[in-house]
């Protein structure tokens, strides 16, 4: 799987993000890396973007390579 994962998941675990938002953004982030290459990465993203937007300060940096993803 792409490390741009591994990178993201250091980075919401090192944040102060709320521990039960951060389990749960967690859990998307570990379900993208999952279906990254299949027709469901699409769904995976916008419902980790969907659970993520109140933290983007942590998230943005990792958009573009996310995007980059998308078939």
């Amino acid at each position: 799987s792409s490390p741009i994962f591994d990178s993201l998941i250091e980075a919401i675990s090192k944040s102060s993000i709320e521990v039960n938002q951060k389990s749960q953004i967690l859990a998307k982030v570990e379900a993208m890396k999952q279906a990254e290459g299949s027709p469901g990465f699409l769904q995976k993203y916008k419902d980790f973007m969907q659970n993520a937007a109140n933290h983007m300060t942590v998230i943005s940096p990792f958009i573009p390579a996310l995007t980059s993803l998308i078939n």
